[in-house]
């Protein structure tokens, strides 16, 4: 459903064939870091009382994971080094789930508090060599690779997920856009 085929590469810069997905291969997955994540033991999972009612509080949690990120094992911290991580560390991921955020309807497709918390608080991971995935009941967030597939980043509650940005064949990925920092 997010066409990988022949659009995403594998380690050894291969793309994904129909072969791959028909047998479920990893790099075929949606994300293909989260069942390496949980193998490693690279995974942790906090669940928050806040609701969208805290909307600072919320901003002030996920900047104060920022360096817990980085400190947790395995440890690397991009701005400081200024190297992307590389695996098996690239595949560390903290998700925050906010489970009792309010959504005014069933067919609600967005919750515009947490849209407007993950564009404030983008730049300032960006800028440690992070990423901040935000994930919500129809999140209008489209696959990666398949702009009309519209069902990646939902989750049953409001969630955000932190991870370190991931270097593309030795080039960068992206460029911050307070310190100019290429990761």
């Amino acid at each position: 459903m997010q066409e990988v085929k022949g659009n995403r590469k594998d380690r050894f810069g291969l793309k994904v064939t129909p072969l791959m997905v028909e047998r479920e291969s990893q790099i075929a997955e949606v994300c293909p870091f989260v069942r390496d994540s949980l193998d490693y033991d690279f995974f942790w999972l906090a669940e928050s009382d806040l609701t969208e009612d805290h909307d600072t509080e919320i901003a002030d949690l996920l900047r104060g994971q920022i360096q817990e990120f980085k400190n947790a094992p395995p440890a690397h911290d991009p701005l400081a080094s200024g190297k992307p991580a590389e695996f098996p560390t690239a595949w560390k991921t903290f998700f925050t789930i906010f489970p009792r955020a309010r959504q005014e309807s069933r067919r609600a497709t967005s919750f515009p508090v947490w849209d407007k918390l993950h564009d404030d608080l983008k730049p300032d991971l960006v800028h440690h060599g992070l990423m901040l995935g935000q994930f919500y009941p129809g999140c209008p967030e489209t696959g990666r690779y398949n702009k009309e597939w519209k069902v990646p980043l939902v989750s049953p509650s409001p969630s955000f997920a932190i991870r370190y940005l991931a270097a593309r064949g030795g080039s960068s990925f992206v460029t911050a856009p307070r310190t100019g920092q290429q990761w």
